[in-house]
């Protein structure tokens, strides 16, 4: 049988929410929305190491359990950001899920919102590994824009991307990396031919993707090593409706 969750009948839930909205309940909110976000930026980073797994058995997990949470996911990074923190681990599990169903319009909205908002972190925050998290959003936009053959927005998207990995390079941030990242991203870009209409989903994600993976997913992100085999039993869990301490 399919898994499934329990759910809270509407009008408690609204009475929760309004309740939680009174000023003398600011306190109490903002301690569950810290706990809310903080439980599914480790359960996000959980399901991103299932996502890209090369196990079959758990790939297929990952995805039903990040359709299941996929709400909870988009939820817990609305509070990072709105909190201007990182926002990687839950971002990551949902990029991975939308790629995983090729539901690339969602994408393009969510990672559209997502680099704007981030744009608005203050200046340290964005010199810092916050920044390669923009990169990296901004890298599956374009991504996402070349699957839906919008050549144009996916350059832009790419070119964008770029500039602001030579910002990050010039500001010292992981200098001797990002600049070696930036130095293959422009070496690929004078071999990316102007991207045609029939061809867009061959040739995007161009320069910007090849220096985002080099930068961000080696270690930028902090999403650590994880043993496949432990967390089976938490996202097992997760699929079948149960809360898992973590």
């Amino acid at each position: 049988a399919s898994p499934s969750y329990l759910h809270i009948e509407p009008t408690v839930l609204s009475f929760l929410r309004r309740r939680l909205e009174m000023p003398e309940q600011a306190e109490t909110r903002q301690a569950i929305e810290a706990g809310f976000r903080e439980y599914y930026d480790e359960i996000g980073e959980v399901l991103y190491h299932f996502l890209t797994s090369t196990q079959p058995q758990l790939l297929l997990l990952g995805r039903t359990v990040a359709g299941l949470e996929y709400d909870n996911l988009v939820t817990a990074l609305n509070l990072g950001l709105a909190a201007q923190v990182s926002i990687a681990h839950p971002y990551f599990a949902v990029s991975h899920y939308l790629d995983a169903t090729q539901d690339y319009q969602r994408g393009v909205v969510l990672a559209q919102e997502v680099a704007t908002r981030l744009g608005t972190y203050p200046a340290d925050t964005r010199a810092g590994p916050v920044g390669l998290e923009r990169i990296s959003v901004m890298d599956t936009l374009a991504k996402w824009e070349g699957q839906r053959k919008e050549c144009e927005a996916a350059r832009t998207s790419d070119q964008q991307a770029l500039a602001r990995l030579h910002a990050l390079a010039q500001a010292g941030e992981r200098l001797e990396l990002l600049r070696d990242a930036a130095a293959v991203a422009e070496q690929r870009l004078e071999h990316v031919p102007v991207v045609e209409q029939e061809n867009a989903a061959e040739v995007v994600p161009a320069e910007a993707h090849v220096a985002c993976q080099l930068v961000v997913f080696e270690g930028a992100q902090q999403l650590g090593e994880v043993d496949e085999g432990a967390l089976e039993p938490l996202v097992g869990g997760l699929a079948a409706g149960r809360r898992v301490e973590l």
